[in-house]
């Protein structure tokens, strides 16, 4: 069993599509741990956060995933947790000031949750923001920093950067959002975008589910997560067999303007790690990891 696995065994009775409760999951998973925990790609350093979609028509119970999300990493408390309504300059402020809490550790670093059960009330309007997302999601690119410059505001500078989004959107609002710049530009192509059509299951929720939903309790593993550091290593038969995979895999072959085909190959192995991380702190990738995220 996993902590996924856990979570997924406490909401068994709720309507929200599986798939969404796991995607929160493991959302929480790389919000956490952010870039303590790497890959070494040799030419850098592949953390695993991700930005995450849910999407469906209005109604068919997204929120829940997103908010059950949101409590698990406010309750870790070692990342800013950015939901509400906000600018893309008011979140990039916020990543760049220091927050002290009592009895935890002051958060420095760039670190945060973007979270939101109806994501497109989340950023006031503004042209750059998927934009400026996209930039922020390669903090392997930014080693030296990230510097953001307004006329009147002075210079924002973040360092040692990790974003993971999860936002659950209609389709109606998904089009309104999401231009043709951002899906060509490399937003989308950086997105896991999980669709589904209906609910998990009927359930009116009048008799109490037979187990429990204990956050509490829950979030105990991922505060254990969020003390580790230190890089991944491979197993020897997850080498091989993703090795394999890679070298035989076309992206060039496949008719793709968003850059997704490209990209997965870090993608999987991004999903990869917050697989092996759901079961253990040794920070070893298997082949059933690999073969999972696939």
């Amino acid at each position: 069993m996993s902590w996924i696995d856990d979570v997924m065994e406490a909401t068994a009775e709720a309507e929200s599509p599986r798939s969404f409760v796991r995607w929160a999951a493991l959302s929480c998973i790389a919000a956490v741990v952010a870039d303590r925990v790497f890959l070494d790609k040799h030419y850098y350093k592949l953390y695993p956060n991700i930005y995450v979609l849910l999407v469906a028509k209005s109604g068919l119970r997204k929120g829940f995933p997103a908010a059950l999300a949101k409590t698990f990493v406010s309750l870790v408390g070692n990342t800013r947790v950015i939901s509400g309504r906000n600018s893309i300059q008011a979140i990039i402020q916020e990543l760049s000031t220091t927050v002290t809490m009592p009895k935890r550790t002051p958060l420095t670093k760039a670190h945060g949750f973007i979270v939101s059960g109806e994501l497109s009330t989340t950023f006031v309007e503004d042209p750059h923001t998927l934009t400026i997302l996209t930039d922020l999601y390669d903090g392997h690119y930014h080693t030296e920093g990230w510097k953001y410059t307004l006329k009147g505001s002075g210079v924002q500078s973040l360092k040692d950067i990790s974003i993971t989004l999860l936002g659950a959107i209609n389709h109606t609002h998904f089009k309104d959002m999401v231009k043709r710049k951002d899906i060509t530009g490399g937003f989308i192509g950086r997105t896991v975008i999980v669709e589904e059509g209906q609910r998990a299951l009927k359930n009116p929720l009048i008799i109490a589910p037979a187990k429990q939903l204990d956050a509490v309790k829950l979030v105990e593993y991922l505060r254990q997560l969020g003390d580790i550091n230190g890089k991944f290593c491979w197993d020897a038969e997850a080498a091989d067999f993703y090795g394999d995979w890679y070298r035989t895999f076309e992206p060039e072959q496949l008719e793709d303007d968003t850059g997704t085909a490209n990209r997965i190959h870090d993608q999987i192995l991004k999903v990869a790690m917050l697989l092996s991380l759901s079961r253990d702190h040794d920070l070893i990738l298997h082949k059933c990891d690999i073969d999972e995220s696939m």
